[in-house]
């Protein structure tokens, strides 16, 4: 049992894993991106008593400071998300991902006040209906610009608009079996 504990254990905060989220570019697990079922069912069999405890310690703080907790809500636990009931999707489920790159806009003919810099890490891996305005604002953070409506997104040399998804995208533009490669520049203001 020593041999495995160290793998339920956060490298980051020294805690146990309650409800881990694996990174799949470096396969290190984070609590801000997808859902990882396989560690937590792991550790829940591995670690049964951890829970409990750690839900009676959760109890005693709040009894101590005198805090109400709120309810669990038992309807949604019970009852499938209208997602998954509606339309038969787990969003977080790997058929629903989609694997991009993503490229500063590069050709001979692309002036250089259009081209903004690379990324340290444009390949990506995200759910497929993530639109297009959270990529520009990813962009933006990541690029150091002010405004994300500044920065183009484009396919196959085409711009697409921020209210589009990577999925529509896919099978509207991309249309190739391959990965797709989604290039982006600063926006071209017409006077």
């Amino acid at each position: 049992m020593a041999d495995i504990h160290e793998f339920f254990i956060c490298k980051l905060c020294k805690g146990y894993y309650r409800d881990p989220y694996t990174a799949k570019e470096c396969l290190h697990t984070c609590m801000t991106l997808t859902p990882d079922p396989a560690i937590k069912e792991l550790s829940e069999k591995y670690l049964p008593d951890y829970r409990e405890a750690e839900e009676t310690e959760e109890q005693e703080f709040y009894a101590n400071f005198g805090i109400k907790r709120k309810q669990p809500d038992t309807l949604s636990e019970n009852r499938p998300s209208a997602l998954k009931f509606c339309r038969g999707l787990d969003p977080s489920s790997p058929r629903h991902m989609i694997q991009f790159e993503l490229y500063p806009q590069r050709g001979p003919d692309v002036p250089l006040f259009l081209h903004l810099g690379e990324l340290k890490a444009p390949c990506m891996n995200t759910q497929s209906f993530f639109k297009i305005m959270y990529l520009r604002k990813y962009l933006a953070k990541k690029l150091n610009i002010l405004k994300p409506e500044e920065i183009e997104i484009l396919c196959n040399g085409a711009v697409v608009g921020p209210e589009y998804s990577l999925e529509f995208i896919r099978r509207t533009r991309w249309k190739a079996d391959s990965k797709m490669i989604l290039e982006y520049r600063r926006q071209i203001i017409a006077s």
